[in-house]
């Protein structure tokens, strides 16, 4: 804490400065690696895939705000039936993914390889829809075959075994808090 300046996490020290925005990491740490011979990278080199990932990036809070929606709260919310409204809203936000999935041949949000826009926005999907099966009464996969498809090819990845909590544990920690918080299961 006294190195770093903060509580939060993840937070590193490169080259004697502090980051603890998540995606700030994210950038550096590819930037990082991209330098590295034969390292892989999260950021398409592609200036019009890079562009589009800017975009989707971007979009991260209106996505936030119809998960927010559709849960009736924020990091901690109620249960019942999601509203109408709601469920349009998320529909509406999936929507765009989908679209980016489909215009990009997928599996992923710009091809078929995840990138940064999957790292960042993947985690609070799954979270949002899990918490909204849950909670609120509402498949989100079943009412859109794009999103399914997209959680799908999530799961089937090493990286997202690991870093993923068990979905039904997890899921059954949702329930019981009614948190989306890592912490909580």
């Amino acid at each position: 804490r006294s190195r770093l300046g903060t509580t939060l996490v993840p937070a590193i020290e490169l080259d004697c400065k502090p980051y603890s925005e998540s995606l700030d990491i994210c950038w550096l740490l590819d930037e990082k690696c991209a330098s590295a011979d034969g390292c892989p990278t999260l950021v398409p080199s592609d200036s019009s895939l890079r562009k589009e990932l800017e975009r989707l990036l971007s979009f991260a809070p209106t996505l936030e705000r119809a998960g927010w929606s559709l849960l009736g709260g924020a990091w901690s919310f109620s249960t019942g039936a999601a509203t109408e409204r709601s469920i349009h809203e998320w529909e509406n936000a999936v929507a765009t993914l989908t679209s980016s999935i489909s215009a990009h041949e997928g599996p992923f949000l710009l091809g078929p390889m995840p990138t940064l826009a999957d790292c960042a926005l993947a985690p609070f999907i799954a979270r949002f829809e899990l918490a909204a099966l849950r909670c609120r009464s509402y498949d989100a996969r079943s009412s859109s075959r794009g999103l399914a498809s997209y959680l799908e090819a999530l799961e089937a990845t090493d990286a997202w075994a690991a870093t993923f909590p068990d979905r039904k544990m997890f899921g059954d920690a949702i329930a019981k808090y009614k948190s989306l918080d890592y912490f909580d299961h």
